[in-house]
């Protein structure tokens, strides 16, 4: 087993386990290997052309618990979409 250096091997948030898994990935049966993204709109009221922004999803699991993590691979992609989204809300 790996070292449990917590710089090195990330805890489980349930368990505290280091028995962390980090670069697991979704498997839909029948379907193939399916990659989940997460996004937001820039433009949510747009008929059409509503911006969206997204980033990739990475998933973490805990070899202990079972617990499933994610996280955005860019979150800062999506933060400024919703910056744009605001900025245009106060601007109507």
């Amino acid at each position: 087993m790996p070292e449990s250096d917590p710089t090195i091997s990330p805890r489980c948030s349930r368990c505290g386990s280091d028995e962390m898994i980090p670069d697991a990935f979704l498997y839909a049966e029948g379907y193939g290997s399916a990659k989940l993204a997460v996004g937001v709109f820039k433009n949510p009221r747009a008929r059409v052309m509503k911006g969206p922004v997204r980033t990739p999803l990475r998933f973490k699991v805990c070899g202990d618990c079972g617990l499933v993590e994610l996280e955005a691979e860019d979150p800062h992609v999506l933060w400024e979409g919703h910056v744009e989204r605001l900025t245009r809300e106060l601007g109507d």
